[in-house]
């Protein structure tokens, strides 16, 4: 018999050369992330038994954290009041004549920013991403919605004959039904957007707000003061 029992065990742990070898037999037979290749090369340099185990057992605690937020997803939903809140708030801002883009990196962040201080209730803590990234994507979807009704109205005022080719009738179309008030601000504005569709005909909608930005950007390079930027 063996008087030392722990030699047994420590001559069953495959030597690195097997282990590397078996290694890249999984890297050539198993489709693993970029992530997952670098934690299997790490579980490799583990030479006990002990801390293989309790890297498993990291990575079982990890895959249950996911479980749980995936749960947290399914439970909580957006309330109808909170669903017709950002709708509202979508309106609003891109309605706004003091809107520097249309397609700006996380607009619909900056949104949910304003929505925070207004006081906005139901809206989730910055503390649970999860329902916050729900929250975020809603907002996203509204706000793409309200500059695609917009689009499509500027379009229809600029056919021969259109009810809306008025300016005025035009913003009150995009308005009615909301609180937003037709403005000599929210006149030049829709005017700005309806001039860069008639000067850039046949964009996609990416493309055209890209435009729209473009020329915003360029024009508020060329105005000098700050009365001339809010027009």
């Amino acid at each position: 018999m063996d008087p030392n029992p722990s030699s047994q065990v420590i001559g069953s742990i495959p030597g690195p050369s097997s282990l590397t070898t078996f290694r890249n037999l999984i890297k050539r037979q198993v489709k693993l992330s970029d992530k997952s290749m670098v934690a299997l090369d790490q579980f490799i340099q583990l030479r006990s038994t002990e801390e293989h185990d309790l890297f498993l057992f990291a990575h079982v605690l990890e895959l249950l954290d996911i479980t749980r937020k995936i749960e947290r997803v399914d439970q909580w939903v957006i309330s109808p009041t909170l669903s017709r809140k950002i709708t509202t708030y979508s309106q609003v801002f891109m309605l706004s004549p003091q809107l520097s883009a249309y397609r700006g990196l996380k607009l619909p962040e900056h949104l949910l920013s304003g929505m925070r201080e207004s006081n906005v209730a139901e809206l989730p803590p910055d503390s649970d991403p999860v329902k916050v990234d729900l929250v975020v994507s809603k907002i996203g979807r509204q706000t793409t919605q309200a500059q695609n009704v917009t689009k499509s109205a500027v379009k229809t005022s600029l056919e021969p004959g259109s009810e809306l080719e008025n300016i005025a009738e035009l913003a009150h179309k995009l308005i009615s039904g909301t609180k937003i008030k037709a403005t000599v601000q929210l006149y030049i504005r829709l005017a700005f957007i309806r001039f860069v569709m008639a000067s850039y005909p046949g964009l996609t909608d990416d493309a055209f707000w890209l435009q729209v930005d473009e020329c915003l950007d360029k024009n508020s390079k060329q105005c000098e003061t700050q009365a001339e930027l809010d027009q």
